[in-house]
């Protein structure tokens, strides 16, 4: 209950002035002195501005949880780095009552926190689940991985009526993490008996270390699905029987992708025979085409081997996109199936 005096909010029953604001709450931890905080769900997730809730979650840990009071304390601890909220991003909806709708990160580097913020929708009926971030390489390591409740059970689904739960977490990476691709997956499941909720599901990319140059061929094709290919790698002059064909290349969406695209680099021979082939997902599946983010470069590598006996004639090397479940392929903006990368002629 509140009431007024010297024109300050206060709670009645204590006296203490009302914390409202970020700004207030950052000046009272700044003292450097014990701070209590007894609140429940409900008046810490609506009744302050935007943000609030997450710094009191982020920096308090709960000494008592009774079936409504959460009664924290403050860590001590300094504010957690700054992350900028993912955007577009598409809700990512875990079972029919939980959606995840919100999602931010710090950088990632060997030896340092990665901060992960996340914002979720929970059916009013529900218990909150437990929250597991998981660090993947594309070599399909887990180097490393934190688990919590939702808000660290400070706030309960039936509180929040559908207004989004700030949700925190913080991965220690090892110093010996290595340079490379990874992905964030989340895995949500019950904290009563362990049950999945839904398989681990990936919800962003990003490079730890610098991302590799792009390949040096600059070479612009637009597919009629958003995806661009942006460059590729030189390609031989002459095509040699029996050796290797590697093709790198760059692209990115100029829009989110709802559906999971395969590429694939062709080499057709003179007859219009497919006479070598590199067909996959994007990485081979680590980073597919739904996981893309308008204006993020994606790079891949396709590598063939030229037929052991070439027939003379006309062969075309052919990149382009198609979609799996029925083998359509997507057309260029020209109407065209594929995209010629290089042709060569064999005597």
């Amino acid at each position: 209950m509140l009431a007024t005096t010297d024109d300050r909010l206060i709670d009645r029953w204590s006296g203490a002035t009302l914390l409202a604001t970020l700004p207030q709450l950052e000046a009272v931890l700044a003292q450097g002195r014990p701070v209590w905080y007894v609140t429940d769900g409900e008046r810490l997730l609506k009744r302050f501005e935007d943000g609030f809730a997450r710094a009191v979650l982020e920096r308090f840990t709960v000494a008592r949880a009774d079936d409504s009071a959460r009664v924290l304390r403050f860590t001590g601890a300094p504010p957690l780095a700054a992350t900028s909220w993912i955007t577009p991003f598409m809700p990512v909806a875990f079972t029919d009552w939980l959606t995840l709708t919100r999602l931010a990160h710090s950088q990632a580097a060997p030896g340092e926190e990665l901060i992960v913020r996340s914002d979720w929708i929970v059916a009013d009926n529900e218990d909150a689940p437990t929250i597991s971030v998981q660090l993947v390489s594309e070599d399909g390591e887990r180097p490393a991985a934190t688990d919590g409740l939702l808000a660290a059970g400070v706030i309960n689904p039936g509180q929040a009526e559908g207004t989004p739960i700030p949700d925190t977490k913080v991965l220690h990476l090892p110093p010996t993490l290595a340079d490379g691709l990874y992905r964030l997956e989340i895995v949500a499941y019950s904290p009563v008996d362990g049950e999945l909720f839904a398989p681990p599901t990936p919800v962003t990319w990003f490079w730890v270390g610098a991302q590799p140059a792009a390949p040096g061929a600059p070479l612009s094709g637009h597919w009629r699905n958003g995806i661009e290919l942006l460059s590729t790698s030189d390609l031989p002059i002459n095509l040699a029987a029996g050796a290797p064909i590697t093709v790198r290349v760059r692209w990115q969406s100029v829009a989110p992708l709802t559906s999971a695209f395969t590429a694939f680099v062709h080499l057709q021979g003179p007859d219009g025979a497919i006479v070598a082939q590199d067909d996959h997902a994007p990485r081979h599946g680590f980073w597919p085409t739904t996981g893309w983010r308008p204006g993020v470069a994606v790079d891949d590598d396709f590598t063939l081997t030229a037929p052991a006996t070439l027939a003379p004639g006309e062969y075309h090397l052919l990149i382009g996109w198609y979609d799996p479940t029925n083998g359509e392929r997507v057309l260029l903006d020209d109407g065209r199936t594929a995209l010629e990368l290089m042709h060569w002629t064999a005597p």
